[in-house]
């Protein structure tokens, strides 16, 4: 497991620092994504490019990126490197969650197969809501069914926090 989480590490680092994208990106996710958190950081509110304020798009991840820049200044780097521990998390969960379900085995073949993913590697250079979503949502169901096996109120109550902070990305 080791060697998978380094070669999940390593790969969606490389890639952040190889890529030529520069975010962000016009008509893009992450070019939203950005003028929110800069909206933010200005003290504009949660205004989209009309100057108006929204509810059309989730509000967490813009908010995380927002105080990320606030306490660090604009530098997407420590966004990109967030998302490169955020997408190494997402492949340790899925192993847990694969591991609860099936066996090892299986588990280091899912965690192989989602740490190699070209989508999974390549979107980690665009600032992407689903970075934070898919390791919530994962730790989620992973806490249900380790419920369903042991049961204990603590559990469906982290799942619970798992998914609702998980709906405050994607809904």
């Amino acid at each position: 497991l080791f060697w998978i989480l380094l070669i999940a590490f390593a790969s969606r680092l490389g890639w952040t620092l190889w890529s030529p994208h520069t975010p962000p990106s016009a008509h893009t996710e992450d070019k939203i994504i950005l003028d929110l958190a800069h909206n933010l950081v200005a003290g504009k509110g949660f205004v989209g490019e009309e100057g108006k304020a929204m509810a059309t798009r989730p509000f967490v991840y813009p908010l995380l990126v927002s105080l990320f820049f606030r306490v660090f200044g604009e530098k997407m780097w420590l966004i990109e490197l967030s998302q490169v521990v955020f997408g190494v998390l997402s492949v340790w969960f899925l192993f847990l969650l694969t591991k609860s379900l099936m066996n090892q085995t299986a588990a280091l073949i899912a965690a192989f197969i989602f740490a190699i993913n070209p989508t999974a590697v390549f979107s980690t250079k665009i600032a992407m809501d689903e970075h934070l979503f898919i390791p919530l949502w994962l730790a989620g169901i992973l806490l249900l069914v380790l419920d369903l096996q042991k049961p204990k109120v603590s559990k469906v109550l982290l799942a619970g926090l798992c998914f609702g902070r998980g709906a405050h990305l994607r809904t």
